[in-house]
């Protein structure tokens, strides 16, 4: 069964040519700036403004654990999960720094961790279950859990914006996450598994090559639906897929969005899946 979502409206481009009037206006030679000019135009055709700007921004890092680590896929134990969410909450961390240093509010989300937090301010209660199933054997999640993660997500964003938020970045921390990370991208894009594994947080060659293993195991058990969202249940993690809902709503109220790294990716794939105008 398909989740039922909002259809994401394609920005227009009719103030296009204004902004790269004001652009090509400033006292600067044409084009100078180059990424930056591109960039600028991208945010100015997201807001609908020809002098955009950038208010409350701020970071979630979403949280989760996985099950599947029990096949051999991560040299690290589960229990840095927990661990690092209460670093970060703490403003430890490359995060932590990078949020400082920029000025940008951090928050955690749990959205299944396999451990229960003391109440800290700066971690919100999110949880659907204590990590997601391992895959090789089973779904990760069932449908209520999955879309209870991506709808969950969509609200948390959707809170920030009103309260004045216009860009979000999103983050995640969960030991084994590469793994189901690496089988949404192979199967969204109908990749190789064994070109989209890789050595995680420290892998070694045995260890790349069973976690491709597993996710080619895995397909054969659990094959590969035409819906994005059965995919994501199938074969994603809980911090994955509320990533997913709240990148959803994110393109749904025009806000930009920041990814950090690769698991996140995967997560922006899975959104991309369910409406290519995100």
């Amino acid at each position: 069964m398909a989740l039922k979502l909002p259809s994401i409206e394609i920005p227009s481009k009719g103030i296009q040519k204004q902004v790269q009037d004001i652009l090509d206006n400033k006292s600067k030679p044409v084009g100078s700036l180059g990424y930056l000019e591109e960039i600028a135009m991208k945010i100015a055709l997201i807001q609908q403004d020809s002098k955009p700007k950038l208010s409350n921004p701020i970071m979630l890092t979403m949280a989760a654990d996985h099950h599947v680590i029990d096949e051999g896929v991560s040299c690290a134990p589960p229990i840095l999960t927990w661990q690092q969410v209460e670093n970060f909450s703490r403003g430890g961390g490359a995060i932590g720094l990078f949020c400082k240093v920029h000025d940008i509010d951090l928050w955690l989300v749990d959205a299944g961790v396999n451990h229960i937090f003391s109440k800290n301010p700066r971690i919100i209660d999110a949880k659907v279950r204590m990590g997601t199933r391992n895959f090789r054997h089973e779904p990760a999640m069932t449908h209520q859990e999955c879309e209870q993660a991506f709808t969950k997500g969509m609200e948390i964003v959707n809170r920030f914006h009103e309260e004045g938020c216009n860009t979000i970045g999103f983050g995640e921390m969960g030991i084994g996450n590469s793994t189901p990370a690496s089988a949404l991208l192979s199967i969204y894009t109908n990749t190789p598994a064994e070109e989209c594994v890789g050595p995680g947080g420290g892998l070694k060659p045995k260890g790349i090559s069973i976690k491709a293993q597993l996710i080619n195991d895995a397909i054969k058990l659990h094959g590969i639906p035409d819906d994005a969202f059965e995919i994501l249940r199938l074969y994603g993690g809980l911090e994955i897929a509320m990533m997913a809902g709240g990148m959803y709503q994110a393109a749904l109220n025009k806000m930009l969005i920041l990814v950090d790294g690769y698991i996140t990716s995967s997560a922006a794939l899975a959104a991309f899946e369910m409406d290519n105008n995100i």
